[in-house]
């Protein structure tokens, strides 16, 4: 056996390949690198140049998100060009590259899940959002906010005008209110009437009512969430009555008859009103909580 043959062998450098092709894939790495980074750049400038959205918690965290990216992807791109062109690197600069690679790699998920919060907050608690929240908050001219007011509730009108109209014509036409298709496609448009409503009405109390009473807002509340969750149990209802509709077409006349259809409407409809009932009595706090609560916040 020839061992210096052997030797020389276990210390070669590691064939990449054809020169061609190493600098095809590197060239190929570099330019998508340089590409994505200058999109991400100018996320970054247009972000810093505009004052509403350096302002906004949620524009900071997503601009974090954007500058984490840029400098994982750098340094990603970084240690594959290192990898073709050194066979040999200093231990201290490995180091400091696998660590800042795995630091940006594990801070992602962590500002995926702040943005996730944040966007919880702003749905579930929306009067309390800017006091969570907290940035330097800008209050806006009273041409400004009559105009915001003004679009939401033209918006909010017109859509309900059209959701009153489709209402309008299944109660006026017998063939619709007897389909149970129908019967939930109409449910579920009603249901979207009362969130929208009740959102346009929460917008609006924002700008009118620096305070409000606790009954009346978890009662807005109570239906804000409660319509929420109720267009997916709906959806999923529509779903199952066109599975049997196309699987069992001759059982479809038997399985989904109007009367199963006000029941199913019923069922699903008592267990959210329950669910999201105790959920809001759950989160009542004491009255020695709610002292302490309110000196945190006083407003």
């Amino acid at each position: 056996m020839n061992f210096s043959s052997f030797g020389s062998n276990a210390t070669s450098e590691p064939d990449h390949g054809d020169l061609s092709a190493n600098i095809l894939k590197n060239g190929l790495t570099i330019g998508l690198c340089v590409a994505i980074n200058y999109i991400n750049c100018v996320l970054v400038h247009t972000f810093v140049r505009h004052e509403t959205l350096n302002l906004n918690p949620r524009y900071i965290l997503y601009i974090h998100l954007v500058i984490n990216d840029i400098i994982l992807l750098t340094m990603l791109t970084l240690i594959h060009v290192l990898s073709y062109i050194v066979y040999s690197i200093n231990v201290s600069l490995c180091i400091l590259l696998v660590m800042i690679g795995t630091y940006t790699s594990m801070n992602n998920p962590m500002t995926l899940a702040v943005m996730a919060i944040e966007c919880y907050v702003a749905v579930c608690h929306p009067l309390r959002h800017s006091q969570i929240c907290t940035m330097v908050l800008v209050r806006d001219t009273f041409a400004t906010a009559f105009t915001k007011n003004f679009i939401v509730v033209a918006l909010c009108l017109i859509l309900n005008y059209i959701n009153g109209t489709l209402v309008i014509t299944f109660f006026k036409h017998q063939v619709f209110y007897s389909d149970p298709r129908y019967i939930l496609f109409i449910h579920m448009v009603l249901n979207d009437m009362v969130q929208l409503t009740i959102t346009c009405t929460l917008f609006v109390l924002s700008y009118i009512l620096y305070r409000i009473n606790v009954s009346f807002c978890s009662f807005f509340i109570l239906m804000a969430v409660f319509t929420t969750r109720n267009t997916p149990v709906n959806l999923a209802g529509m779903a199952i009555e066109r599975y049997i509709a196309i699987c069992n077409p001759l059982r479809h006349g038997q399985i989904c008859t109007v009367r199963r259809t006000y029941y199913a409407i019923g069922l699903h409809r008592f267990p959210l009103g329950v669910l999201v009932s105790n959920k809001n009595m759950s989160t009542k706090d004491s009255p020695k909580k709610r002292f302490r609560s309110q000196q945190d916040f006083p407003g």
